[in-house]
């Protein structure tokens, strides 16, 4: 490999390596790290400007910079055991990033960092000292993804995981538009930024679903398993959540089958798959629906319901398996509507 110019090194280390405190031209750990943005300047910068200047990783870098510099060349002859130090200090660093969900909470935003070929992650990064962890968070997905996440998500909606040693913890951004113009804000950093379908992720290294789906192996996504169940669940929940806020706000409500004598909460179960909609388990042992034949022949409840329905009172509906659901407008009819208890329970018995 030809040397890298000595200009440019003279310039690389006033900026990162010379002025740092006297204590800490000592430590090895943060004589790294000042290494490590000095790299990140050579490649950003300098080889963007000038390409014929020499390729290099962080070690052959390093080398040179503690054989380049007088209070570092004491150091030169061990940089593959400081490097594998700094490695595993690094690993210890606590992580914060984001998980960014679409408007439908059906896909998420996934990068790929510039020097690794196949691996997605979250966008994400190491906290600085002293710096909160959503600060960091903010920060980090910013330079990665040009995107600010602070006007869609809550500081205390997040998802934490222990990866090895290292702590991550990622915020959750939900409402997304897919076409939101995503442009990292450091060079040779991130390679790709795409959005992929939660259920095309895999949950551990044996699952073939990306394989299926993506044609990808589930170790492209090994720093992305251990989240992908923990982030199902909380979709499904939030899914849930703003269902019942729409329903509140279009004056919809469920009743509740706790409300209902007993012989009414069964007849409304056989009717309507109650159970579906309030978790709630059938009898083991219920007696089946009766057939309705002519209008003569429906039950109270049966025939009250029709009755509503006529009058845009009540909306039944059909899920993806067929099963009816039941959903009541709040209107001031059904309010002060009461159930003739005895007349039912005749009819039931």
């Amino acid at each position: 490999m030809p040397p890298v110019p000595v200009d440019v090194l003279n310039d690389l280390c006033s900026r990162f390596l010379i002025n740092i405190p006297e204590e800490e031209k000592s430590d090895q750990i943060r004589i790294c790290f000042q290494i490590e943005l000095a790299h990140w300047f050579y490649i950003d910068f300098y080889r963007q400007e000038k390409p014929q200047l020499p390729e290099c990783g962080m070690r052959e870098f390093t080398f040179t910079v503690m054989s380049h510099l007088p209070f570092l060349r004491q150091y030169a002859k061990d940089v593959d055991k400081i490097l594998a130090e700094w490695k595993a200090y690094k690993r210890k660093v606590p992580v914060h990033g984001a998980i960014i969900l679409d408007e439908s909470l059906d896909e998420c935003l996934l990068v790929q960092g510039y020097y690794t070929r196949t691996s997605w992650g979250f966008p994400k990064g190491k906290v600085n000292e002293e710096e909160d962890t959503f600060t960091c968070a903010v920060r980090e997905v910013i330079e990665e993804t040009g995107f600010d996440i602070r006007p869609y998500c809550d500081p205390e909606d997040f998802l934490v995981q222990q990866v090895h040693e290292q702590k991550i913890q990622l915020y959750i951004a939900y409402g997304v538009s897919k076409s939101t113009i995503f442009q990292p804000k450091t060079r040779c950093e991130i390679k790709k930024i795409e959005w992929f379908r939660v259920a095309n992720l895999p949950t551990h290294k044996g699952d073939t679903t990306p394989q299926k789906s993506l044609g990808l192996n589930p170790n492209n996504f090994f720093l992305v398993i251990p989240f992908v169940k923990p982030l199902r669940k909380w979709i499904r929940a939030k899914k849930g959540e703003l269902t019942k806020k729409r329903d509140s706000q279009l004056g919809f409500v469920y009743p509740s089958l706790e409300s209902m004598p007993p012989g009414m909460a069964l007849q409304m179960r056989q009717t309507f798959d109650y159970a579906s909609i309030h978790s709630q388990p059938l009898p083991p042992q219920h007696p089946a629906p009766r057939p309705v034949q002519n209008p003569e022949s429906l039950l109270p409840f049966e025939s009250w319901i029709q009755q509503q329905q006529q009058q845009q009172q009540v909306v039944t509906e059909e899920d993806a398996r067929g099963r009816k659901r039941v959903r009541i407008r709040q209107i001031p009819a059904w309010n002060n509507f009461r159930f003739d208890y005895k007349n039912i329970m005749k009819h039931l018995s």
